[in-house]
């Protein structure tokens, strides 16, 4: 797992992760942004960097993508299968597609972060049956990108 990365990233980053199982996301359960619920990584000898970029990057290289994009609509998955290299566009679209954007006039305040870290919590206590309840999701897993 993660081929581009060297050793001591890997290992710090593998430990931060809970994978779920079979299909299902890998929750990580290191530092999240505080405004938009994104996990955050910071390489050995890089800076920090979202946590699901550093896993695409490091299990299929560099991208001439600006965005890595969630398949899976879980901002605290990084589970390389979910994640696409992408525009924002395209991310955008993606989910609207999905019927999984959100904007404060229609559903109120974003509850990424809160959603977040809640994930991180139940999985850092092995709580897999409550992570797999807040992901079960009609979207969840819709894979129909580009």
């Amino acid at each position: 797992m993660w081929p581009y990365a060297d050793p001591i990233s890997r290992v710090r980053f593998a430990r931060k992760v809970v994978p779920v199982g079979g299909d299902n996301c890998w929750i990580w359960i290191g530092a999240i942004e505080s405004d938009g619920g994104y996990g955050r990584f910071r390489p050995v000898g890089l800076p920090p960097m979202a946590a699901h970029r550093w896993s695409y990057l490091a299990q299929h290289g560099t991208t001439d993508q600006p965005v890595i994009r969630h398949r899976c609509d879980v901002r605290v998955c990084v589970k390389p299968a979910h994640l696409q290299a992408g525009t924002q566009a395209a991310n955008i679209a993606d989910t609207i597609r999905r019927g999984a954007w959100t904007t404060v006039a229609n559903n109120g305040p974003r509850s990424w972060p809160a959603m977040s870290w809640t994930l991180r919590d139940l999985a850092a206590r092995g709580d897999l049956t409550g992570v797999a309840a807040l992901l079960d999701r009609p979207t969840q897993l819709e894979f129909t990108l580009d």
